[in-house]
């Protein structure tokens, strides 16, 4: 619940999950027993019971939460998160045996769930898209470096634009090809979010110039959306025994950057909508201190 415009970092009401955003409109995270949704459009903040066999949920894109649900947590359900109304992945053969192994959603869009999938044969992560309309999986990467795992394109695999391009993984091997061979940037529209050197930067459709995020290569959380970078820089003291944790946003259009100080809070999370930033400080098993920052002020 947002009460107050504040342009300072203000305590929000917690709970027992993360936030979960898509990075314009909707926001949502778990209280009680029931999901939280946060419409910035309307200003509404809507409340729905959420299913007792259900796990908090793991992604939010494309209007819809995901959640993994029922007895022994192999079935996928969505929240349309504008008509508050829920749904479920068709629960295929090929579901059931993804659902044989160790699966962990990531990230999901209009058509598409990404997940990375443990297999119990030889505990290497695959990963896997789930389309939730038919519940259809697809386990394979075509290996072209000219295209990428688009969740809201109905053919999946679609053309980065140029000169975009996936680059090689640093840790896929021939003898433990975990994950995919090659990694795709972050695509939002003619924007996408990479790294270099383990730094963040920018690149952009139709130009090979880029931008630096941040010179630091001490961060964590980050979130990326069509005008904004959010991320958390880390810097140890006291030789590891403390942490000085500060939350940065890059608004991409301005090139402005705002910064946060957050003390000694390790391992923040955050994600942000168009007007609010959410940062996570999980204090215990099942609860997490929210926080909120209207960007909105100056």
């Amino acid at each position: 619940m947002i009460a107050a415009a504040l342009a300072a970092p203000h305590a929000v009401e917690s709970g027992r999950s993360l936030t979960r955003a898509d990075g314009d409109r909707y926001a949502a995270w778990v209280h009680g027993a029931n999901v939280r949704v946060l419409d910035e459009q309307t200003e509404r903040t809507s409340s729905v019971p959420m299913p007792a066999d259900c796990r908090e949920p793991d992604a939010l894109g494309g209007g819809k939460l995901v959640f993994t649900c029922g007895k022994d947590r192999r079935e996928l359900r969505l929240l349309d998160v504008a008509t508050l109304t829920w749904s479920a992945v068709p629960s295929t053969d090929a579901v059931k045996a993804m659902f044989e192994n160790a699966v962990s959603v990531e990230r999901i869009g209009s058509v598409w769930i990404a997940a990375m999938v443990e297999t119990v044969d030889d505990r290497i992560l695959h990963p896997m898209w789930i389309e939730h309309a038919t519940g259809r999986v697809v386990a394979e990467d075509p290996g072209d470096i000219t295209q990428y795992p688009d969740l809201d394109a109905p053919e999946l695999w679609a053309p980065l634009c140029p000169p975009l391009r996936r680059l090689p993984s640093q840790t896929w091997t021939p003898e433990e090809p975990s994950g995919l061979r090659w990694i795709p940037p972050d695509v939002k529209g003619t924007r996408a979010l990479d790294t270099l050197g383990g730094r963040m930067l920018l690149r952009f459709c139709g130009t090979a110039r880029t931008r630096l995020v941040t010179r630091k290569l001490i961060y964590s959380s980050t979130a990326f959306s069509a005008n904004r970078v959010t991320w958390t820089d880390t810097r140890w003291i006291r030789d590891g025994a403390a942490v000085r944790e500060t939350v940065r946003t890059l608004d991409v259009t301005t090139g402005r950057v705002r910064s946060w100080q957050f003390g000694n809070k390790p391992n923040l999370y955050v994600v942000h909508t168009r007007r609010h930033i959410f940062v996570d400080s999980e204090r215990a098993a099942e609860y997490v201190k929210r926080y909120a920052i209207d960007l909105s002020q100056r």
